[in-house]
């Protein structure tokens, strides 16, 4: 099996930091070739363990990529990320999408401004999966989605840092 990660950047820190570590531990019999739309400080770390690492700037790039690779799995793990690649996996191949929900960004468009749909919802509707980062995420979404998804949890548990208490002013 194919599949091709979808980061935004491979600078350090956040999601990108926390799925080289997860990439760490992905089965060896698959085939993990990485995408980034910026190259950053973890990029040699990515380049050790994925199988291929792409830096693509331009949609002629992207293009090129689908073109080469046959993937059998795009997990794209940022909504920017779906809104410049999912038009192009779903208009020229057949790979399998799994979209990830890290945060609810447009869950807050929804509560501040009222929309009832938003282009998130849309590029969710034409994936084939959806990953949520915790089950109240998944919950504000249509039974569809949720039905389509998968809860990963946390990368990291927060859970005894909530009761710290915050430092006092001097």
């Amino acid at each position: 099996m194919r599949v091709l990660h979808v980061l935004e950047t491979l600078a350090a820190g956040g999601v990108e930091t926390t799925f080289l570590h997860v990439l760490k531990h992905l089965s060896p019999a698959m085939t993990h070739d990485i995408l980034a739309f910026a190259d950053g400080a973890l990029e040699s770390e990515y380049r050790a363990i994925a199988n291929h690492v792409t830096i693509a700037r331009r949609t002629r790039d992207l293009e090129a990529l689908l073109d080469d690779g046959a993937y059998d799995v795009a997990y794209i793990l940022f909504e920017r990320c779906a809104e410049r690649l999912l038009p192009l996996l779903v208009s020229r191949t057949a790979t399998a999408v799994v979209y990830g929900k890290n945060y609810d960004f447009s869950g807050q468009w929804r509560t501040t401004e009222g929309f009832q749909w938003t282009p998130d919802d849309a590029m969710m509707a034409a994936c084939d999966g959806v990953t949520f980062t915790t089950p109240s995420l998944a919950a504000g979404y249509a039974p569809q989605e949720r039905a389509r998804g998968c809860v990963l949890g946390k990368g990291a548990h927060v859970t005894p840092l909530l009761s710290i208490d915050p430092p006092a002013a001097e």
